[in-house]
């Protein structure tokens, strides 16, 4: 917590206001081309933001004892987008080290330092000079832009 890995990227995120795709599995895939531009109603944080912690999940629990996205639902149709930015401050961290302290009970979600969306698709991209390491379930994988997209 004193020295906080800083991971630099901008998020983009497709809300579940849109009605969830129909055809299942083989439905043909609804996202631009990574470094197309992102119609609305995407939403994007503020780029190359700062973050702690990036999580999509579409379930509720990472392990057996640490519910991430407590609201998830293997069948909801949706990526549960679970994340920390950097804010400046004393108290800012304390919140941070609160959080994740409850991560257990999955009451982190309710603390300021945490923000959760439900989505039907992210894209994450890396800043250029961002060097931190990526995981995909479970498993290192090369830094690079991301997209992901939920096929219920």
């Amino acid at each position: 917590i004193l020295r906080l890995k800083r991971h630099r990227a901008t998020l983009s995120w497709l809300p579940c206001t849109q009605p969830a795709r129909k055809g299942g599995l083989f439905a043909p895939s609804r996202l631009p081309p990574l470094g197309a531009p992102l119609p609305p109603p995407w939403r994007t944080e503020r780029r190359d933001a700062t973050y702690q912690l990036m999580m999509a999940c579409n379930v509720s629990h990472v392990d057996e004892t640490t519910p991430m996205a407590p609201a998830a639902g293997l069948d909801d149709g949706a990526i549960h987008l679970v994340f920390t930015r950097l804010r400046p401050g004393f108290l800012a961290r304390v919140d941070l080290i609160d959080g994740f302290l409850k991560l257990d009970g999955g009451k982190h979600i309710h603390k300021r330092s945490f923000q959760s969306h439900r989505c039907r698709a992210l894209r994450l991209v890396p800043a250029a000079d961002d060097d931190s390491r990526t995981g995909l379930d479970g498993e290192a994988v090369p830094s690079g832009a991301i997209q992901a997209e939920i096929f219920p």
